[in-house]
């Protein structure tokens, strides 16, 4: 093999290397972190998150969506029962 790809190959490795060195630092101290902070605290934090947030159903009954609307709209005027029945 070349000289110059082989050189090439040698950088790349390096940096791949030096980059999950910095990873695993950086999940290392998310870590610790993590494990600093009470489970019961993480737990309560991703359960008001969650509570926080309506679910599906709840932004369905809050308010319909448009298309609910336009049927609606469409079922009050007059000739409906024509259009249905064709």
């Amino acid at each position: 093999m070349p000289k110059k790809f082989l050189s090439t190959l040698k950088t790349i490795s390096k940096f791949i290397a030096s980059e999950i060195e910095k990873t695993t630092k950086l999940f290392t101290e998310l870590l610790k972190i993590s494990l600093k902070t009470p489970l019961k605290t993480l737990f309560n934090i991703a359960l008001l998150k969650k509570l926080q947030k309506p679910s599906k159903q709840q932004k369905r009954k809050e308010e319909p969506p448009e298309k609910m609307k336009e049927l609606t709209n469409l079922s009050k005027k007059p000739g409906y029962d024509a259009l249905q029945n064709n």
